[in-house]
């Protein structure tokens, strides 16, 4: 036999498949996704109902890309803002 075939057959006996096909993420990955909802939940909450945390980065990329391009009309500073902006209203992810 394989060494692989014979590790295989183990696995599947002692129904070890899931864990190691199972994606793995890292604890920052982890912590930032909870970090994300809590700043989600209490911009919502302050605002009561108003904004979320996608929709005010949106805000505040379009709102400082207006004030740069007005400033200093040179691409690609305030342009860039006012696309990102633009993109996260778009796309629906923070």
């Amino acid at each position: 036999l394989e060494p692989m075939l014979l590790i295989v057959a183990i696995l599947r006996i002692l129904k070890l498949e899931d864990k190691i096909n199972k994606k793995k993420t890292g604890i920052i990955t982890k912590n930032s996704e909870n970090i994300l909802t809590i700043f989600n939940n209490l911009i919502y909450d302050k605002s009561k109902g108003l904004l979320d945390l996608k929709g005010s980065l949106a805000l505040t990329l379009i709102s400082t890309g207006i004030i740069k391009t007005r400033l200093n009309p040179i691409l690609p500073n305030g342009i860039t803002l006012l696309w990102w902006g633009y993109g996260l209203l778009l796309r629906g992810k923070y």
